[in-house]
């Protein structure tokens, strides 16, 4: 059995992925859709998936052997497990530890446009939105993230000299006066 996005979305609900927005490539996104299509791209929703290409990469999302040697395959190629694991990886790891990622190819092969329609869509028990009596307080029933309507920006980052060159000039002019107030 393959899993679809929004399987693979639930299923990463299941097992304890936060339903945050996150700084990806594709600009701010929401975590399970994004790690939806990554799985997707990393092995086409197939559990079963195996890459002994130069590595040893298990499961839906590919969990490397290598370099997480404490599960075993027939562990890795359980959903569930694999689910687990990939988030232990991401909080340790972040989003770069997968392949899809870096390279770009959850967009196309992971399809995320249609993970965000999916995202869209709602977890299942949950409140669509606030407006339709939601309660703020609880993540289970924050608004799922707003429809997608068109191409994504684009996150870069900026260094906090790019972004504050202004502040910077003005701070050290302000210096220069003081220190020439004080030699007086």
């Amino acid at each position: 059995m393959s899993f679809n996005l929004a399987q693979l979305q639930d299923l990463l609900r299941q097992v304890g992925w936060p339903d945050i927005m996150v700084n990806s490539t594709s600009g701010r996104v929401p975590l399970i859709a994004l790690m939806a299509s990554i799985g997707l791209a990393e092995s086409s929703g197939n559990p079963l998936a195996r890459n002994t290409s130069g590595e040893d990469s298990v499961g839906l999302w590919q969990i490397n052997r290598r370099a997480h040697p404490e599960s075993s395959v027939a562990g890795l190629q359980d959903p569930s497990l694999n689910a687990g694991v990939a988030l232990q990886i991401y909080n340790s790891e972040g989003l770069r530890a997968w392949g899809a990622y870096t390279d770009g190819s959850y967009r196309t092969r992971g399809n995320f446009q249609a993970s965000l329609a999916a995202y869209n869509e709602g977890a299942p028990g949950t409140t669509p939105s606030i407006e339709n009596g939601g309660d703020v307080g609880s993540p289970d029933s924050w608004a799922p993230f707003p429809p997608f309507d068109g191409p994504l920006p684009i996150y870069q980052e900026q260094s906090i000299w790019t972004g504050n060159i202004g502040l910077i000039a003005v701070g050290v002019l302000g210096v220069a006066v003081l220190i020439r107030l004080l030699s007086r």
